[in-house]
């Protein structure tokens, strides 16, 4: 998960696209309204067909609870206690 400012997220994206043809799969949540943020952050945390967030703080601030929720619900069953902190 990469933390940037919200001008630089679709300049990060097409970084980490560049840099690692066919390696990385970015999800850049920039530009984006509050339901298709969630979606994206849905579609990061429930599959594996992106492997990069890119996300401004701010974003990350408003959605953390969303992440955590995600996140315990994928690791319930197994034993791990993996939450994000901002």
């Amino acid at each position: 998960m990469l933390t940037l400012p919200p001008c630089s997220i679709k300049n990060g994206h097409n970084l980490a696209s560049l840099g690692a043809v066919g390696c990385l799969k970015v999800c850049a949540l920039a530009e984006l309204d509050r339901k298709s943020i969630e979606k994206n952050l849905d579609v990061f945390c429930n599959t594996s067909i992106f492997n990069v967030l890119i996300a401004s703080y701010e974003c990350l601030r408003t959605h953390i609870g969303r992440l955590n929720k995600k996140v315990s619900e994928r690791t319930s069953g197994n034993g791990s206690t993996t939450h994000i902190h901002y």
